[in-house]
């Protein structure tokens, strides 16, 4: 995942949704959903 900043892009590795255990960006994004009412996993 890239974000973009002043002068460039931070590539994001890994994220750690609250409570928890920190995970790769590619398992995150195949197993979330980003809508508003869905409860997390």
């Amino acid at each position: 995942m890239k974000i973009a900043a002043k002068g460039g892009y931070l590539h994001v590795l890994s994220l750690q949704l609250p409570g928890k255990k920190r995970m790769e960006v590619s398992s995150l994004l195949n197993g979330y959903s980003f809508m508003n009412d869905a409860k997390t996993h």
